[in-house]
């Protein structure tokens, strides 16, 4: 239902048996604080992203978030009429432990909607994330998706880029930590940040 509301209280392991597609607005989903994991299930393996959100005034907060399988995102974030999204806090393709738990996930997060934010809204704002130990791609990609925020995350440890922005206009980016720990010690990743075709 629109502008329904999960808050956790606790420690939580959720096995899904099929993705997560978010298609209400204003769904709020927080576990700030708490141990909650969100994941799909690898026996038997599951085919698809673990959230998909489809939808204006969406918040993610506070979840670890892993396992989607090969050529999908943790978190995909699509469609036409998609804005005021908010991913923050979350612990992306790590377990509540660090450990690397997305083994095939092609992007932690990928972006592709095209909805038109309002007055002091961002399409999507990614804020405060950890994303690591995505081997086979990208920690955030933005793809022909404009008005995107993203800052103070962390993505290392990423086959390809921390950060690719392809034909994403006014995209705003501070504040990140990309291929560094908090001491500024590089870690294995690819490239940092990879702009193509964007303003």
């Amino acid at each position: 239902n629109p502008y329904s509301t999960i808050v956790f209280s606790g420690t939580h392991d959720i096995i899904l048996n099929s993705p997560l597609n978010l298609t209400a607005a204003g769904t709020l989903i927080d576990s700030l604080g708490q141990l909650v994991t969100v994941r799909l299930s690898t026996t038997p393996t599951t085919d698809g992203n673990v959230f998909k959100i489809s939808a204006e005034d969406v918040i993610l907060r506070g979840l670890a978030i892993h396992g989607s399988s090969l050529g999908y995102a943790n978190i995909w974030v699509t469609g036409a009429s998609t804005k005021n999204v908010l991913l923050e806090s979350n612990r992306i393709g790590v377990d509540l432990n660090g450990n690397c738990a997305s083994p095939v996930s092609s992007d932690g997060i990928y972006v592709d909607a095209t909805g038109t934010p309002g007055p002091g809204e961002h399409l999507v704002t990614i804020n405060q994330n950890l994303i690591n130990c995505i081997v086979l791609g990208d920690g955030i990609e933005i793809y022909g998706a404009d008005g995107v925020l993203v800052q103070e995350n962390e993505s290392s440890g990423n086959l390809l880029a921390g950060l690719r922005i392809e034909g994403a206009n006014q995209t705003r980016v501070f504040g990140n930590r990309i291929g560094t720990d908090n001491a500024g010690n590089a870690l294995p990743n690819g490239t940092g940040i990879v702009v193509g075709n964007a303003v």
